[in-house]
């Protein structure tokens, strides 16, 4: 509905769109669904957008990652709780006996029972990490006095699957567009495959789940980015259909996006203008132009 109402807000202005009037009475049944399905398709990612943003605030403002570093005294240590098996395990890898200190059958089985051992130790990494420490005796960090300063690292658990969950939702808007660039589209499929359902023990498995956060961060800003080439089709496209004029709104966005980027009069590299109207998203100046023609429609209560 939200979206609905901008879409109205911004194509319903004072000065009404001359390309609209121009399409009247020419026998389509419907506009394109890039089109008429905008508000269904952009309205779910306006959702996931709202809900990745609270969940950032909230992670990027709680203590979830170790080492936490405090100001005072330099002193950490870490703290491995042993499990029950640790001396079972501690025994039987006992460095190993030389050939002329092996007399007897009895010596050769202890051999061999201690090979066995090591052969499971290495092959059971996350049930017995650190020589004998089984998985749920996390690591500890503590300071002075004793008390605990971080534990277990999940290295973003929470915000790399939202991150997931946007670039999805940003391909959706890529897949309906009647602009699109099947290339990049192509490769947003793949970019969208969530980054979360993967993990690799790390630092001698005492990190024994990884999410792959950096990941999940890398490919939704890859996906999000974009989204310019989406607004330089856009403006081009209103470059071919002059004299006719849109609303005012969007005539204004236009302007804000020549003066960084020309009408494109042949083929060029498309890099630099890429990279301007990215530049324009990242800054928030192209809200900040449409801000003005959506006032009303926040004062209105939508």
């Amino acid at each position: 509905m939200l979206v609905a109402s901008r879409v109205r807000t911004l194509l319903r202005a004072d000065n009404p769109s001359e390309l609209f009037r121009s399409h009247n009475y020419e026998g389509k049944v419907q506009d394109a669904c890039a089109l008429c399905c905008a508000p269904q398709v952009h309205g779910i990612v306006h959702d996931t957008i709202e809900f990745v943003r609270g969940v950032l605030d909230v992670e990027m403002n709680s203590a979830t990652d170790n080492p936490m570093v405090f100001t005072g005294s330099a002193e950490m240590t870490t703290d491995l709780t042993p499990s029950i098996q640790t001396n079972q395990i501690e025994n039987e890898t006992e460095q190993p006996k030389e050939e002329a200190e092996i007399t007897d059958l009895d010596d050769a089985e202890q051999e061999i029972k201690r090979i066995n051992a090591l052969v499971e130790q290495k092959q059971k990494p996350v049930e017995h990490p650190a020589a004998g420490m089984k998985h749920t005796s996390d690591t500890f960090y503590r300071g002075d006095g004793g008390f605990v300063i971080s534990g277990d690292n999940f290295h973003g658990e929470y915000p790399v699957k939202v991150l997931d969950y946007l670039a999805i939702g940003i391909q959706e808007i890529a897949s309906v567009s009647e602009r699109r660039i099947d290339p990049l589209v192509s490769e947003n499929k793949v970019l969208t495959h969530p980054s979360s359902v993967d993990s690799i023990s790390t630092s001698s498995t005492k990190e024994a789940r990884v999410s792959m956060g950096g990941l999940g961060v890398r490919k939704a800003l890859t996906v999000v980015g974009r989204s310019s080439i989406e607004i330089l089709a856009a403006c081009q496209g209103l470059d071919l259909l002059r004299p006719l004029r849109t609303t005012e709104a969007l005539e204004t966005v236009h302007a804000l996006v020549r003066t960084r980027v020309p009408k494109f009069d042949k083929d060029h590299v498309m890099k630099s203008g890429i990279y301007a109207v990215l530049e324009l998203i990242r800054s928030g100046a192209i809200c900040d132009t449409v801000a003005p023609f959506l006032s009303k429609l926040h004062e209105s209560g939508l």
